[in-house]
């Protein structure tokens, strides 16, 4: 069923929304009834440096002038325009505890200003005191001509304190100054509906739309209420006598379409849908909306997706370069999880019709690379960093591809490109990905001090990189450096992946770099055991942990069977020609 788009008021959004408003206003002159009592000399003195200040704050000298109007006050703590501009100033300066001090100040010394009056009920509604905010907007709105903002303000303040009859009269005497709006007329819907009075919430639209007989989207928003209530005939004859009178309405078209699909006549809705969506004199947007709209209906009563692929198709055959139906068409197959092939070529038929579209390219770049076409994902990234610039998933699977096919300069010129683009709104995860591939990288390349710098960067972006810290627990352990951080990064890894071979197999590693031999033992035998299969570098650890814990037949045997899959190794041969 369609739900009435009437305006809504969000009691939360409300409050804050005014409470943001800005305090400042314009100055007032006015008669206050009592002033300190001064000297002449200190009243000349006091005028004169109230003058100067005022002359420094239209000359932009704030810093100037808020000093001098706090010398005023040293002079005077009875001028409630002193404490206005100091108001002004704190709030500028983010002082809003100070400023809310002053203002409240500006109230008391003249309650008749009604800058100050609005001012100090701001305070009040950003301290959430409703209740007072309503007396202070009260006296505002019983002053001759009061404002629309301060009606509107009072308005609200009651709809927050779930007063309604309050509400109801602030808003009759906004609509007794200005007329029947469109939002005042929802506001005291809305009243009515939380008040349990349907018949006045209905009263009181059919008073709108009869005062506006030449707005017949009115009448459709009369026509929806119904429905909504249970009135399908009656919204019926609603929007059959907008169409009468203006067939191509399209906001009664539409409501037609949920009428007849509330009322179990899906052929007739799917009529007026098709028409909608295939008419090219109505916007692109709506048609767009009816068409996700049919689509989401289908799939939740008929599910004949064999209908929908049709619909999509007939579309693009009329309007072949239309990208909206493209894209339609694109996400209607990803979310029927289509062939990797044909959302590789429906993402290039997106890009071919809009290049810089980079929602399309990416995922193209991520098919192209589940599917293992480097050449075209070099192309497909290359493209994207020049279109979007910007975007690091293009330099992530263009480094990657470098990485993956050895031609370890490019990737690393690539993905440090990508990380000329990060900012603050990047996904950390996937930066901390660039950090850490670019800390492989180096390594491979024997430049260790900016490999761990890379990897700290990694670290830094994403505390939970538990690849990143195994690799750098482990070159770490190579080189016996830091290996505290060793062990308290390694330990972290199997903490969260307790059954990962690796993980295991580098901790092992580092307890063996301890010293600690009874330890890695266990650990090198839990890694042995959850490898699905064991490398020579797993079981020349073994055999290593194994010598040191005195058990040398058992080393042998595993450094016989890390020979034999690896007899490259010179140093695995040489430790069997030793201990043999």
């Amino acid at each position: 069923m369609r739900n009435v788009r009437f305006f809504a008021i969000s009691s939360l959004v409300i409050v804050v929304a005014i409470a943001m408003l800005a305090c400042g206003s314009a100055k007032q002159t006015v008669v206050r009834p009592m002033r300190q009592q001064l000297s002449p000399e200190q009243r000349r003195l006091f005028d004169e440096t109230y003058y100067e200040a005022i002359n420094q704050h239209l000359a932009g000298n704030i810093d100037s002038a808020k000093t001098l109007f706090y010398k005023c006050l040293a002079l005077d703590t009875t001028i409630a325009e002193v404490y206005d501009y100091l108001a002004n100033y704190c709030e500028m300066c983010d002082s809003v505890d100070k400023a809310m001090a002053y203002i409240r100040k500006t109230y008391t010394l003249d309650p008749t200003n009604k800058s100050y009056i609005d001012n100090y009920g701001r305070v009040l509604i950003r301290e959430m005191k409703l209740k007072e905010a309503a007396e202070v907007y009260e006296r505002l709105a019983a002053m001759p001509n009061p404002s629309d903002e301060t009606l509107d303000i009072l308005s609200r303040i009651y709809i927050n304190l779930e007063d309604y009859d309050n509400f109801l009269r602030v808003v009759n005497r906004m609509e007794a100054i200005n007329g029947s709006k469109e939002t005042t007329t929802f506001m005291k819907m809305q009243a009515y509906s939380m008040m349990g009075q349907k018949d006045q919430e209905l009263a009181t639209l059919r008073k709108f739309v009869d005062t506006h007989p030449y707005e017949p989207n009115y009448r459709v928003l009369l026509g929806n209420w119904l429905m909504n209530d249970g009135k399908a005939n009656e919204a019926y004859e609603e929007y059959t006598f907008i169409l009468r009178n203006e067939p191509t309405n399209i906001a009664a078209r539409i409501a037609l379409i949920d009428y007849y699909n509330e009322t179990n006549n899906k052929q007739q809705a799917d009529s007026i849908a098709r028409d909608i969506i295939f008419d090219k004199k109505i916007p692109m947007s709506t048609r767009d909306e009816v068409l996700t709209q049919y689509i989401r209906n289908n799939e939740i009563t008929s599910r004949n997706h064999e209908e929908i692929y049709q619909l999509l198709d007939s579309l693009i055959a009329k309007e072949p370069s239309e990208f909206n139906f493209w894209l339609t068409k694109a996400q209607y197959l990803e979310m029927r999880k289509a062939p990797i092939d044909t959302m590789i070529n429906i993402n290039r038929q997106l890009l071919a019709l809009q290049p810089d579209f980079a929602t399309a390219r990416i995922r193209l770049a991520m098919q192209l690379w589940e599917k293992g076409d480097e050449n075209e994902l070099t192309k497909v990234c290359q493209a994207g960093i020049n279109y979007n610039p910007d975007e690091m998933a293009f330099y992530y699977f263009l480094g990657l591809n470098y990485y993956t096919h050895n031609d370890d300069d490019r990737a690393l010129e690539t993905f440090q490109k990508g990380i000329d683009q990060v900012d603050s709104n990047d996904n950390p995860k996937l930066v901390s990905d660039f950090y850490a591939l670019i800390g492989d990288i180096l390594h491979s390349k024997e430049r260790y001090a900016e490999a761990f710098a890379a990897y700290d960067s990694s670290l830094h972006w994403n505390k939970e990189n538990y690849s990143c810290m195994n690799n750098y627990a482990y070159f770490l352990a190579i080189k016996g450096e830091n290996l505290e951080k060793a062990e308290s990064m390694s330990q972290k890894t199997i903490k969260a992946e307790p059954t990962n071979a690796t993980y295991l197999d580098t901790y092992a590693w580092v307890l063996f770099k301890l010293e600690r031999y009874e330890e890695a033992r266990a650990y090198i035998d839990r890694a042995i055991a959850e490898s699905k299969e064991i490398s020579a570098t797993e079981y020349d650890h073994a055999g290593d942990i194994y010598y040191h814990c005195n058990l040398k037949d058992e080393a042998i045997d595993y450094w016989q069977k890390a020979y034999n899959k690896d007899k490259t190794s010179k140093t695995i041969e040489e430790k069997l020609k030793k201990n043999r």
